[in-house]
């Protein structure tokens, strides 16, 4: 059986994978997420990240509500 394709963007540039346990973490990796310092990479719109959904079992509005924000510095 050929392994279905998940098709989804990283900065407006189309990525594909068969990996069916592709989660939103993954993609904000390879989209240039740190875990170091939960931030972003400013890359080039940050603002599309993910700007089409993912096919199946990923809702990107759900998912992709919940990446971290830099804590505020203790001032």
């Amino acid at each position: 059986m050929k392994e279905k394709k998940i098709t989804y963007y990283v900065n407006s540039v189309k990525q594909e994978t068969t990996n069916r346990k592709i989660t939103p973490y993954n993609i904000l990796t390879k989209a240039g997420y740190n875990p170091e310092n939960n931030d972003l990479v400013r890359a080039n719109n940050p603002q599309k990240i993910l700007e089409k959904s993912i096919e199946e079992n990923i809702n990107p509005n759900e998912e992709f509500l919940v990446i971290p924000k830099r804590p505020n510095p203790v001032s």
